[in-house]
């Protein structure tokens, strides 16, 4: 049942003292007919309309160790509340539990979560990340779309998806019908490669063996790249990571050779490549399928399904981002951003 706030409790008694029904009060506070009564009643007997002072529980803990309990946990995010529990014990005497230590933390909008894992950036990639985003800092979003984003990525057959929950009863946790069995060398797997514009995109290719600097120019950079840069024209610009394979020598001189102009990339800088978002919208959309790939022909069948249906208004947001991710990074001084 809603409660009222002050104000509104004020509003109400002034629509019952100039004769307003309970009822249309009621209405009027999305209320019940009850809460009107009682706020009445309480009026005509104590001539106001505060609530009652209520027993409880008293708190077991001073405000002042409150702030103390949440400057330990911004001080140091990843520890515990039974070690905060422990430190406060030992600087103050007072034995508490630890949910005792998560209220204070939750009213003052402190939350448990899985960190989130990032590359680790050393010094020098920080500064590499500064300078690539300060010199692009003022391109917008018309020479943004020149550009194609590649990438590639691995998907295995059996994937563990978080996301799933189960309803099961007390001492019900190891039964069959409440277990997900999990291959821990994923039951196969699938590479695949893609790139990303936004007037369209190749199509996904699918990786056959070892990626190599010869498979990379005959198979992926022939048959998809040199193609979509001759319908684009002079201003395409071709992107891709600093992976060995594509920066071997006769990849290099293959886009030479084919008047492709690239983008020098960053390392480590996934935060940066619009299309790696394309892989978590992939594998989003294969949670979100009814019947599992159970092989790694069908795995692969079901991504080149879910690529051909992603939306291109998608893609084209993905890469109309950019401005934003750059300004992210100069934001943090090179560090790693939302994206």
């Amino acid at each position: 049942m809603r409660r009222l706030t002050q104000n509104e409790r004020l509003r109400a008694l002034g629509m019952l003292q100039i004769g307003t029904t309970q009822a249309a009060v009621a209405r009027t506070m999305n209320v019940s007919q009850s809460v009107i009564s009682r706020l009445w009643s309480r009026y005509r007997d104590t001539q106001s309309v505060q609530d009652r002072p209520r027993s409880g529980r008293p708190r077991a803990t001073t405000e002042a160790q409150d702030r103390f309990i949440r400057t330990l946990a911004l001080r140091n995010r990843v520890i515990t509340a039974n070690q905060i529990s422990a430190r406060l014990q030992t600087d103050t005497g007072v034995r508490v539990s630890g949910q005792t230590i998560r209220n204070p933390l939750h009213r003052g909008h402190h939350r448990a979560r899985r960190p989130r894992v990032i590359p680790c950036l050393r010094g020098h990639h920080i500064q590499a990340r500064r300078r690539w985003c300060r010199d692009r800092q003022h391109w917008d979003n018309r020479r943004w779309s020149n550009v194609m984003f590649s990438d590639e990525s691995r998907f295995t057959v059996d994937f563990l998806d978080r996301h799933r929950r189960v309803w099961r009863r007390r001492n019900e946790r190891f039964q069959d019908v409440n277990v997900i069995r999990l291959d821990r060398f994923g039951g196969g797997s699938v590479m695949v490669w893609g790139g990303i514009t936004v007037a369209g995109r190749t199509a996904l290719h699918v990786v056959a063996g070892r990626v190599t600097g010869q498979y990379y120019r005959d198979n992926i950079l022939a048959v998809h790249v040199v193609p979509f840069a001759r319908r684009h024209g002079r201003r395409f610009i071709f992107q891709d990571d600093n992976a060995r394979c594509h920066r071997a020598r006769i990849v290099t001189g293959y886009l030479q050779q084919q008047n492709i102009s690239t983008l020098p990339w960053p390392a480590l800088s996934p935060d940066l490549s619009p299309i790696e978002l394309v892989w978590d919208m992939l594998g989003q959309r294969l949670r979100q399928r009814q019947q599992r790939p159970a092989n790694v022909r069908e795995l692969a069948a079901a991504l080149q399904q879910e690529c051909d249906n992603l939306d291109q208004n998608d893609l084209r947001r993905l890469i109309r981002s950019m401005p934003r991710r750059i300004n992210a990074c100069l934001a943090n001084r090179g560090g790693f951003t939302r994206y």
